[in-house]
């Protein structure tokens, strides 16, 4: 009986003891709260921020643009008789689309690269020690609020008033922030903006190429300026009227008197396959592939099916045989 009783108080003083050690995160599953620990570790996060725009878990975000800025313009015509696809409903610009599968897939999807972006901005201003070099932390910053420029550019260019997140929150507190105003939007888009001018570098080794320059971040404010100086057409729309076409100039100028870039002299080849990283591009996103691929898969979607199968050989060509991927 002595024994029975010794080994019960003897476990419940192991037990007891065991108890903080049971409290532990599972090392195999890091949480953002204690991955960012070296400089390596923010550059694998940024790098996360940068893949929003490839081709991944069936996302591909280059195909937002043919959807949101190419089916509801003169550029492309794709009403379909039953509006079987997304683009069919866009084009017909219909007052259904907040059902569309697409534009709920892109709502997430933005909104999800703006939080990568803000888990990285958080984490800088947490973790300032994680960093030797002082002015790549500074870089680093930059391209973070570059991203996040850049995704609600747009995302007030798609749908106006949208929600502003300055700071990684909750899934719950997200849904207690109401849309701001588009002007709102823009300041913030324009803060981001010219922090990233003043603070990335012109151009990069061939290890980094494809990172945000200080020349995209002008190229894309000239953008902005010009957006929004665009006739009001509606209360909430991107357009306001703003009549900033100056400031847009005197950033264009800047990049075409940098002498770094110059036009080519045929239209075609800008885009050629054999033709990456030319003169006349300011910023390029570094896709992996397989080989010559497309890089996405919207190409395919809209071009004559059986013709696509009989005469298109290169990678990602095909329908059904896009190549993937994934940003360096």
């Amino acid at each position: 009986m002595k024994k029975v009783l010794f080994l019960i108080i003897a476990s419940f003083f192991v037990l007891n003891a065991c108890e903080d050690d049971l409290d532990l995160t599972p090392i195999s599953d890091p949480g953002s709260n204690g991955f960012y620990l070296t400089q390596s570790d923010f550059t694998q996060a940024l790098s996360g921020a940068y893949a929003a725009f490839g081709v991944q878990n069936n996302v591909d975000y280059p195909s937002f643009y043919v959807v949101m800025n190419e089916s509801r313009s003169d550029n492309i015509y794709s009403p379909g008789v039953s509006g079987v696809r997304d683009w069919n409903n866009v084009n017909n610009l219909l007052n259904t689309l907040s059902t569309l599968g697409t534009i709920r897939l892109l709502w997430n999807t933005t909104f999800n690269a703006i939080m990568r972006a803000n888990t990285v901005l958080d984490q800088l201003e947490k973790n300032p020690g994680a960093f030797t070099d002082a002015s790549l932390r500074t870089r680093y910053e930059a391209e973070a609020r570059f991203l996040r420029a850049y995704f609600y550019f747009d995302l007030v260019k798609w749908f106006g008033k949208v929600p502003i997140f300055t700071k990684s929150v909750s899934p719950t507190e997200a849904l207690s922030i109401g849309r701001s105003s588009v002007s709102e939007v823009y300041d913030l888009i324009i803060s981001d903006l010219d922090f990233a001018a003043k603070n990335l570098p012109d151009s990069y080794g061939s290890t980094d190429r494809g990172r945000a320059t200080a020349f995209a971040a002008k190229g894309i404010l000239a953008r902005v300026y010009l957006m929004r100086s665009g006739p009001k057409l509606h209360p909430d729309g991107p357009c306001l009227a703003s009549n900033e076409y100056a400031k847009a100039l005197t950033l264009l100028n800047e990049i075409i008197s940098s002498n770094k870039f110059s036009l080519l002299p045929s239209y075609a080849k800008v885009f050629d396959y054999d033709s990456e990283n030319n003169a006349e591009i300011v910023w390029d996103l570094q896709y992996i592939t397989g080989g010559k691929g497309a890089g996405a898969y919207f190409p395919t979607e809209y071009y004559d099916e059986a013709w696509g199968r009989a005469n298109l050989t290169f990678a990602g060509g095909k329908p059904g045989r896009r190549a993937k991927a994934d940003l360096q």
